[in-house]
């Protein structure tokens, strides 16, 4: 049980690290780059307010969508 613990964290923290490495080079492409990064986040917002069921907020999707800073 805690190598599979270790596993789903070890994942986490990779999948963390390639979203990061990920923003970055979108927004390093200028406006466009960050439009996209904007989108691609909002997505990945909206999925995980989903996966809450009917504890879902998607003010934090919305939030997220307007963070094209």
């Amino acid at each position: 049980m805690r190598g599979l613990f270790y596993h789903e964290k070890k994942k986490e923290r990779i999948l963390r690290v390639v979203n990061t490495v990920a923003d970055s080079q979108l927004r390093g492409a200028g406006t466009p780059g960050a439009l996209l990064s904007a989108i691609k986040n909002t997505a990945m917002e909206w999925d995980k307010q989903e996966k809450k069921g009917y504890r879902a907020d998607h003010a934090y999707t919305m939030i997220e969508g307007l963070n094209i800073s």
